[in-house]
């Protein structure tokens, strides 16, 4: 696993509504943008940057898990 850096943009796919739901309030609560959200044939696709001021890599916050899927 490698570490999402500051600025660094990440995009999740997923088959599943509720993921990409749980996705967009989780990058809310741990300040993460949400740069884009689109449905497709295959499912969606949840495009992600982190912003210096995110909370991502504190204490508590690394190893997140959102609908069974760890993140960071």
């Amino acid at each position: 696993m490698r570490r999402l850096d500051a600025g660094g943009t990440l995009t999740i796919l997923t088959d599943r509504s509720a993921v990409a739901a749980d996705l967009q309030a989780w990058a809310r609560m741990v300040a993460v943008e949400v740069t884009g959200v689109e449905e497709g044939p295959g499912g969606w696709a949840v495009r992600l940057r982190r912003g210096p001021g995110s909370r991502l890599g504190g204490r508590g916050l690394d190893g997140d898990r959102v609908a069974g899927i760890r993140l960071f």
